[in-house]
């Protein structure tokens, strides 16, 4: 349904303007690497689909041990079937919203993966076409929750692992958004914007722990929540290079953020968007 919206929108636009829309489709370049993240253990959250999948996909390739997690056990498991089904991917339902859970989620994954190196706070939601004007309580809750406070309280739970087990360091990546580095008034973009002011004061209080803490802000990105097909036409009329983002891009950012040829960086937020958000 929410595709043939899209196609709809798109249509309109066309009626009013007048002007054709582009087709575009882009290629993704990839660094090979060739193991650079061998011997990893990373726990991602909604992994199951879309930007996590993506990142879980090109962690494997380079020989990390992976966890990732969603609401439906049904999808997980189809994920991993897509995957190929390796020995070094495990599965955990998971809602990011039943944070009296996240301490059970930490220690399955830790269990399964004999510890874990990097947490990838990816999981979220938007909800479309709302503003300032019509936002309804309910739906203020369940992005917040989602994107702001089930990243707040799953990473307490990490931490609280990271330290019992005397751990020297780690990386925490939280998956935010262009509509975090500017000003919004729909939730999804107020609680983006909120986790990354988190990102950065938790860098400063973790890097002596070993802790490295950055954030990545990619552009609208072809997946299930966005509506756009990888494989269709990528043309955004709105965007400043005219077009919708591949996970698999980002996912290459992703994965030298994981690694340690990033160690330097702490406390930063990668835009993946072309410069879009650039006033």
């Amino acid at each position: 349904m929410r595709k043939l919206k899209e196609y709809v929108k798109r249509g309109i636009t066309y009626v009013i303007s007048g002007v054709p829309q582009k087709i575009v489709k882009v290629p993704v370049a990839q660094i090979q690497y060739g193991g650079i993240l061998e011997g990893k253990k990373i726990l991602i959250t909604g992994g199951s689909r879309g930007l996590g999948y993506a990142i879980a996909k090109r962690c494997l390739e380079e020989k990390a041990v992976v966890t990732i997690t969603g609401r439906s056990k049904e999808v997980l498991e189809e994920a991993k079937k897509s995957l190929g089904n390796p020995e070094n991917l495990f599965v955990f339902e998971h809602d990011v919203r039943q944070y009296d859970k996240d301490d059970e989620l930490i220690l399955n994954a830790r269990r399964a993966m004999n510890g874990i190196d990097c947490l990838i706070n990816n999981a979220g939601v938007s909800v479309h076409n709302i503003d300032y004007s019509n936002c309804t309580e309910e739906q203020w809750d369940r992005q917040m929750d989602t994107n702001l406070k089930g990243v707040y309280f799953l990473t307490q739970a990490y931490m609280k692992y990271y330290e019992e087990v005397g751990k020297k360091s780690g990386k925490i990546i939280n998956m935010v958004s262009e509509r975090g580095l500017y000003g919004d008034d729909v939730p999804y973009g107020m609680a983006k914007r909120a986790l990354i002011s988190y990102t950065e004061g938790l860098a400063r209080k973790l890097i002596l722990k070993g802790v490295r803490v950055n954030a990545i802000a990619p552009g609208v990105t072809a997946t299930e929540m966005t509506g756009y097909d990888p494989e269709d036409n990528l043309f955004r009329r709105y965007a400043v290079g005219r077009r919708v983002l591949l996970p698999e891009e980002i996912a290459e950012v992703a994965l030298f953020m994981i690694s340690d040829a990033s160690n330097c960086i702490s406390g930063q937020v990668i835009a993946c968007n072309e410069g879009n958000h650039l006033r």
